[in-house]
């Protein structure tokens, strides 16, 4: 389903107990990202399980060459790094993994990388069992950084990073929101919308005050009259 097919039944189930219009489509679609994280973290955060390649999206980065000197916080003996011009979007972590399935050049040869963390980074190249594997990390700030001891196979422009984002509408940009699919299958969205509205229909509105402030007065006049007598 496309994300306003969603928001669409998700307002057809919750008119039936509440005025829909109190809540704007971006809050829905909040919503929606909110759940399908929750359901996500409880169907793999306990099994080492395959996860499923529709909640997965394909996002490239463009790299660039930066100086490796002006990159305090990776201490490497190389004059250069490549890194990513922007960095990843939010992706979901379980408790004892990620959720990237795919990281890879992106050119005439799309070759997989190794994401490793930031202290076996630091090392590489100096494996003579490496060859000319091509290894990235991810800072805290979220930019790709690759490197590989055959500094060859880092002479390309884009990077492409399949991995199940927390925010699916952020990695289509100006996409009509009527033909993009939700990262998500049937199962998954119903139950999404259920849960939603369920949330939403158990909120009560705050009661409101008819009365106004001359007929608080005259009540209390009135009361005031009949302590007198």
């Amino acid at each position: 389903m496309t994300p306003n097919e969603i928001i669409f039944a998700i307002r057809e189930k919750l008119k039936e107990y509440v005025d829909d219009t109190r809540y704007t489509s971006q809050y829905l679609m909040f919503l929606v990202d909110l759940k399908r994280e929750v359901l996500i973290r409880q169907q793999y955060n306990q099994i080492q399980r395959s996860v499923d390649t529709q909640l997965e999206q394909l996002f490239i980065l463009p790299m660039e060459i930066v100086d490796a000197s002006d990159i305090a916080s990776i201490p490497v003996e190389d004059d250069e790094l490549i890194r990513s011009v922007i960095p990843i979007p939010m992706v979901i972590e379980l408790h004892h993994r990620n959720l990237y399935s795919r990281i890879a050049t992106r050119g005439k040869l799309d070759r997989p990388m190794n994401l490793v963390s930031m202290r076996r980074f630091v090392y590489v190249g100096e494996d003579e069992f490496e060859g000319d594997s091509i290894f990235c990390m991810i800072d805290e700030d979220n930019y790709l950084y690759a490197r590989s001891k055959s500094h060859e196979e880092l002479s390309y422009e884009e990077t492409t990073v399949r991995a199940v984002y927390a925010r699916p509408l952020e990695l289509i940009g100006e996409k009509d929101l009527n033909t993009f699919k939700y990262p998500a299958n049937a199962h998954f969205v119903d139950t999404i919308i259920n849960m939603i509205v369920q949330e939403l229909a158990s909120l009560k509105p705050l009661p409101t005050d008819q009365s106004n402030d001359s007929s608080d007065d005259a009540t209390i006049l009135k009361q005031n009259s009949n302590a007198k007598q």
